[in-house]
């Protein structure tokens, strides 16, 4: 009988993983509790994602639209990709769902503290190694915070490196990153049921049809994603090295043809030269060499 092949483990940053893992409140609850302060007590999840054309458009949406028993939204975003104008982006999605409290009839009283949380599948432009930032609108020159109401938190999940295991907020990273140690995760999942039981709801998903299909699009989707930027970066690359390599051709030639008039002038200059002797040899004097022949033998003549 033929041994029957070790699954692999699926990605927890996909949107059908993470919000299967997610459609638990209490690991829900434990996870925004690992980010974030002061602690909440529950969360209700008012959507699960922002509607796309299809899932190759869908580049980077709300997974989760989160309220709070501490009278907060909090709105949890997954990037898996680095695209242009990325901050921006989620300074936008921020805003979108701040803006979305109100209707018309209602008053700006009645907006509420809006938290963005953004896993990253890559390096921000932010020159540290600190995986977790917190960002606020605040006064640099004052130290004076403008509003409790903008609150964005990124985490680098390319940056994380095996840390104190006692913190919460670390063993959610490590359970979070696809291609980290599968002995780590192991190990964090002994000490921590919560990061167990996010394991199993991530693991049921083989179990269920429907679920797994969404995830093959979606898997199928990052790596057709994936193989463009390959095809774009090498592109770019050859373009970069055909354009320097006409650059270095055109230098090169450039300096070979300044070198050949160099010789040519040296040259013509060593038979006038060659010339002029001749001619004082043959008794001619400085004057007449000059008037009959265009040439100053003191320009020649060493």
């Amino acid at each position: 009988m033929t041994p029957r092949k070790k699954r692999g483990r699926l990605n927890p940053l996909f949107d059908t993983t993470f919000k299967t893992i997610f459609s638990d409140k209490k690991l829900l609850v434990e996870f925004l509790n690992a980010i974030l302060e002061p602690k909440i007590i529950s969360a209700e999840i008012l959507s699960s994602e922002q509607p796309v054309d299809n899932i190759q458009h869908k580049k980077s949406v709300l997974d989760l639209k989160v309220s709070t028993n501490n009278n907060e939204i909090i709105n949890i975003e997954i990037q898996l990709n680095k695209h242009g104008y990325y901050v921006e982006r989620f300074v936008y999605y921020w805003a979108k769902i701040y803006s979305q409290q109100l209707d018309e009839s209602q008053k700006y009283d009645k907006l509420v503290k809006t938290i963005s949380i953004i896993l990253v599948n890559f390096k921000m432009d932010l020159k540290d190694d600190n995986f977790h930032s917190r960002f606020e609108i605040y006064d640099k020159k004052r130290k004076k915070l403008l509003t409790e109401h903008f609150e964005m938190h990124t985490l680098e999940i390319p940056k994380f490196s095996k840390d104190n295991l006692k913190n919460a907020l670390n063993r959610w990273m490590i359970f979070f990153n696809h291609s980290g140690e599968e002995s780590l995760l192991k190990e964090v999942i002994k000490m921590d049921d919560n990061i167990k039981q996010a394991q199993k709801k991530l693991d049921s998903v083989y179990s269920d049809k429907h679920k797994m299909a969404q995830y093959e699009a979606e898997l199928k989707a990052q790596r057709e994603w994936e193989a463009t930027l390959d095809y774009a970066v090498n592109e770019k690359l050859e373009e970069k090295v055909g354009k320097a390599v006409k650059e270095a051709v055109k230098e090169a030639v450039k300096e070979t043809v300044e070198k050949e008039r160099e010789k040519a002038r040296e040259k013509a200059e060593e038979e006038r030269r060659t010339f002029i002797n001749k001619l004082k040899d043959s008794g001619f004097s400085d004057e007449e060499i000059q008037s009959k022949f265009g040439y100053n033998p003191k320009d020649y003549i060493k």
